[in-house]
């Protein structure tokens, strides 16, 4: 066979790998991971000999939670918790006396939507401003709220 020749367009490695320059490599990757693994295991034990010396507490046992600490009945809570929102969302109550502010039940709220249809809203009106408007559109107070005052 012929010895290929070699044209003026070819373009590729014509030599190897130099193996000594890749070993070399290799051994100063290690040598280099050996010193690191020797530094980090020195700053540890130099740290840990200063912790022993100085018996630092650590911080969460310095501060207790309150009693009780776990949640030991999580079904008779989320049952317990429920029925105060049920009781809630089915009774009149005050929410702040000083303004006049009520909470009536779910049903009478619906009811009184159905009734009345919500506030008409546009581009140019902000929900605080439909906040603000809201004790202009019925100036009488509940009736619930009439009985209390005599």
């Amino acid at each position: 066979m012929s010895e290929p020749t070699s044209q003026p367009g070819d373009r590729y490695e014509r030599r190897d790998a130099d193996v000594t320059a890749m070993a070399l490599l290799v051994v100063l990757f290690v040598i280099c991971g050996g010193l690191v693994h020797l530094t980090v295991a020195g700053v540890y034990t130099v740290l840990r000999r200063h912790y022993d010396e100085n018996n630092v507490p650590p911080i969460l046992t310095t501060e207790r939670f309150p009693a009780p600490r776990l949640q030991t009945s999580s079904s008779d809570d989320m049952a317990e918790m429920r029925v105060h929102e049920e009781g809630l969302l089915k009774s009149y109550g005050w929410i702040n006396r000083d303004t006049g502010t009520v909470r009536i039940p779910i049903e009478r709220a619906m009811d009184l939507i159905t009734q009345r249809g919500l506030p008409q809203s546009g581009p140019a009106v902000t929900p605080e401003q439909l906040q603000q408007d809201r004790p202009k559109q019925n100036e009488s107070r509940p009736s619930f709220l009439k009985e209390d005052a005599k």
